[in-house]
């Protein structure tokens, strides 16, 4: 009983609210249960004495929005090149110093969900089973939407930046450590209203994975780990004694704040530079305009090294999928295969030719091996 309504949300977008007049959880429960995007039908849910019980109604949606399926609508967002070109500063225009930005302003279909120490920038897409995916150092979780686009009909994928990262609040003082990021991901799951996921990881976002999955089993029934930073190289070990000195800070905000940086740091991430466009570099960009990124990024960077993970390796039992490339040229595969090879239940991919941002450079076979691993657990 009561009064409720199935609408759209924020213009442009692929939001859908849902409302029932007198019970708050309600829109909860539609989003929870994934039921505003079912196969481009309205769906409106009536709670019956506030304990859960729901019905579904379906009403065909108007023919232009269909949330679930094809691209992700595109949204009224300014690129960064088109502001970077208005920018009055030579600096900003020519990419020598980043544009600050309002990370509201560039949210797209996303929103940001509050969690203990601020809000992380989320963006779900999909219909199925929950896959909670995270980036790597210093990166955006919008480097898995061709994997996003890929899975839409068989899961739903939930791309998250950590606290820090991306367009993600940037708080000073919080705990940027492998078990405060473990943190993030319990509480990230709790804000949703996930009891259980799969939890995908890419680069250094491995560690927390492994710690989250360590700390509370039962909410994750199975782990992707693409290209993980968990056996680094000799020269990368040696970059990260750097990130802990104290002049680190700048060294970043240098580095990183020059766009042509990106630029390489993309052609040093593939092994086909075919696959780098200026919107990828700008996307990859501009959050480095967002307030209190440096210090971030210094923050996360003291606590890179993973070392010391052999224990909690070892006490894993959740089936675990490790996707590495050939030329990945931060990690070492000899030294991840001797560490991850302790896992109870593992299966390895190797792709051959492939770069460390495996998600972009091979979306189509990321995408096949985590759809056969995921159908075989």
């Amino acid at each position: 009983g009561g009064q409720f309504g199935f609408f759209p949300g924020r213009e442009n977008s692929n939001e859908f609210v849902f409302a029932q007049k007198g019970c708050p959880s309600s829109g909860f429960a539609a989003d929870r249960a994934g039921l505003g995007h079912v196969g481009g039908r309205k769906v409106v849910i009536s709670l019956s004495g506030g304990l859960g019980y729901y019905h579904t109604q379906e009403r065909a949606l108007p023919r232009d929005i269909h949330p679930s399926k094809g691209t992700p609508p595109p949204v009224n967002e300014e690129s960064l090149a088109a502001l970077r070109a208005r920018s009055p500063n030579p600096l900003h225009r020519w990419g020598i110093r980043p544009l600050p930005v309002d990370p509201e302003d560039h949210l797209g279909s996303g929103r940001l969900v509050p969690i203990a120490d601020g809000r992380v920038h989320v963006d779900s897409f999909g219909q199925g089973p929950d896959i909670l995916a995270l980036p790597g150092f210093a990166g955006t979780s919008r480097t898995w939407r061709a994997v996003a686009e890929r899975l839409q009909n068989r899961y739903r994928l939930h791309r998250c930046d950590f606290l820090g990262y991306g367009l993600s609040d940037k708080p000073a003082g919080i705990d940027h450590s492998r078990i405060g990021q473990a943190r993030q991901i319990e509480q990230v799951l709790d804000a949703l209203g996930l009891k259980s996921c799969i939890l995908m990881c890419n680069s250094a976002s491995a560690a927390p994975a492994l710690y989250a999955q360590f700390r509370t089993p039962r909410r994750f029934s199975a782990g992707i780990m693409v290209a993980p930073f968990v056996a680094p190289r000799r020269h990368t070990a040696f970059g990260l004694r750097l990130l802990r000195l104290p002049f680190a800070r700048p060294v970043l905000k240098l580095l990183l704040g020059f766009r042509p940086m990106i630029v390489l740091a993309n052609h040093t991430g593939r092994s086909d530079p075919s696959g780098i466009t200026p919107e990828i570099v700008d996307e990859q960009y501009l959050p480095y305009g967002t307030p209190g990124i440096w210090e971030s990024i210094a923050a996360v960077g003291r606590h890179l090294s993973p070392a010391g993970l052999n224990g909690i390796v070892q006490m894993n039992k959740i089936p675990t999928l490790v996707v590495w490339a050939s030329e990945d040229r931060a990690g070492d595969l000899a030294g991840t295969q001797r560490l991850l090879g302790g896992l109870a239940d593992v299966r390895f991919e190797v792709f051959d030719p492939c770069g460390h941002v495996i998600q972009e450079e091979r979306p189509d076979d990321l995408t096949r091996v985590v759809a056969e691993f995921l159908a075989e657990i």
